[in-house]
């Protein structure tokens, strides 16, 4: 009999991030259930979830912030596997909010249907309190307090939640980059969030970019904090081979029929492709456009500040999302409308907490003519900690626009000036991930991760200060003359 092949050799493609820092994983809570439930899984299915389940020196999911990603085709057992992922996390700790989400209220209702069927069978369902099935208002509830919750993001479900520990993005190649980012925010508060996105490849017509953008960068290999498992076949594989199927689905002939692949051959060639056997579009592997195009960044690097006084300085404050790195960037504009930009300090706000980047605006108090700080920006929250002589600018939804236009327009002039990238690795990586979201029927643009959990906040944080640079009339030590 032939040795079951590992996950590694199974998937098309394995990117587990280097910076995840994988030390364990909660897997063997999924095992003790599957195992009374009479299922062994296969071995690419523990590996999916010991991978999805890994844990961080700190006891935390290791993919947290940079969460799960699956492109798996049709029929091979994705939900299967997930629902029982996710049964376990519910299980494991208590007063977890789980929510998942598809994008037609149809997968939705199925998925609830799935798993309102498994609570009621053992061994699930001595640690479920009760379901309720009222249409909108569908979740499981559990002994320990915790709860899994069902809706469609066509109908808007997921906004407006807050404290979610973990989140399911099921059909998640229909699913856009604003979509994603009014969910994320859901999960700031949670101690220990994760969020699992699973699909299969998109049509071109589909909105994806979220995915999409995932999937280029783990293949890439610059997805941080990330996993991001891909079954599928090659381009130039027969579609109609057996081999072909087996090698896009692990499960066929075991847990999947022939027949059931010869039922999707009655969807079109392109659509067989995508959904049966895994395959991206060749377009879907383009390259994503930074809101800086590298040749401007390139153009506008200084190796050495410029040696005059600097007409006016100011610094912008940003968090990232997921509140763990706090970033203070600086700009100084100078009489011939060049600004320099950096990176005046960034800190992992889980080691150095926050007061820092506060103490640091009251001792350059004197020379900085203006700290702003976004107010949707996590950041906001430091500004009632301010002293009262410190009067920080909050900036409000079109000041963030203008503020992205001023770098554009500098960049693109090469009127912007960037120090080398050594010693300023978090603003060159930045600049990488940052693309541009469209800020509704203004006209402006505002700067946005290119993926998910992507590092933007130094740049961010630094068109502020440019902002600042044209906008404040504070000029430290200059002493007003009464006449």
């Amino acid at each position: 009999m032939p040795r079951p092949s590992p996950l590694s050799e199974t998937a098309k493609k394995l990117y587990i991030a280097p910076d995840a820092g994988v030390t364990g994983t909660r897997y063997p809570t999924l095992k003790a259930l599957t195992d009374a439930e009479g299922v062994t899984l296969d071995t690419w299915q523990a590996g999916v979830a010991k991978l999805a389940l890994a844990t961080n020196a700190d006891g935390h999911y290791a993919f947290g912030s940079g969460g799960v990603g699956m492109s798996l085709p049709r029929q091979v057992g994705k939900t299967w596997l997930v629902t029982r992922i996710v049964f376990s996390m519910a299980i494991t700790r208590p007063y977890q909010t789980i929510i998942w989400t598809a994008h037609h209220t149809r997968t939705s209702d199925e998925t609830f249907d799935h798993m309102r069927t498994m609570s009621d069978r053992y061994p699930y369902k001595r640690y479920v309190h009760g379901v309720r099935a009222a249409n909108g208002q569908q979740l499981i509830a559990f002994n320990n307090g915790s709860r899994i919750m069902f809706g469609s993001r066509e109908r808007g479900f997921g906004r407006g939640f807050d404290s979610v520990d973990a989140i399911v993005l099921d059909e998640a190649q229909i699913l856009s980059s604003r979509t994603l980012s009014d969910l994320l925010p859901t999960m700031n508060a949670a101690h220990d969030p994760l969020y699992i996105m699973m699909g299969t490849p998109p049509r071109p017509l589909d909105p994806s970019e979220a995915f999409s953008t995932r999937r280029k960068r783990a293949w890439d290999g610059e997805a941080s904090k990330s996993l991001w498992v891909e079954f599928g076949a090659n381009r130039t594989d027969n579609p109609t081979a057996k081999t072909t199927w087996r090698k896009a689905n692990p499960t066929l002939g075991k847990r999947t029929s022939f027949e059931a692949i010869n039922r999707l051959r009655e969807l079109s060639d392109d659509d067989f492709r995508r959904e049966a056997l895994g395959i991206w579009d060749a377009d879907a592997d383009a390259a994503v456009q930074t809101a800086i195009s590298d040749e401007d960044w390139n153009a506008c690097v200084v190796q050495s500040p410029p040696t005059e006084t600097p007409k006016t300085t100011c610094v912008g404050i940003d968090m990232t999302p997921d509140r763990q790195t706090l970033v203070i960037s600086r700009a100084r504009r100078y009489d011939n409308g060049r600004v320099l930009i950096d990176v005046y300090d960034a800190r992992d706000v889980r080691e150095a907490g926050t007061q820092w980047a506060i103490d640091t605006v009251a001792e350059h108090w004197d020379e900085w003519a203006a700290v702003l700080i976004d107010a949707k920006s996590p950041a906001a929250t430091l500004l009632p900690d301010f002293p009262k002589n410190i009067k920080v600018t909050r900036t409000q939804y079109s000041d963030l626009g203008m503020a992205t236009g001023r770098l554009l327009d500098l960049a693109q002039t090469h009127m912007l000036a960037i120090p080398p990238k050594n010693g300023q690795e978090a603003l060159w990586l930045s600049q990488q991930n940052a693309t541009l979201r469209s800020m509704g029927k203004t006209g402006l643009s505002a700067l946005q991760s290119v993926g998910v959990g992507e590092l933007i906040a130094p740049l961010v944080a630094a068109s502020l200060a440019i902002h600042g640079c044209w906008t404040t009339r504070r000029r430290p030590g200059h002493k007003q003359t009464l006449r």
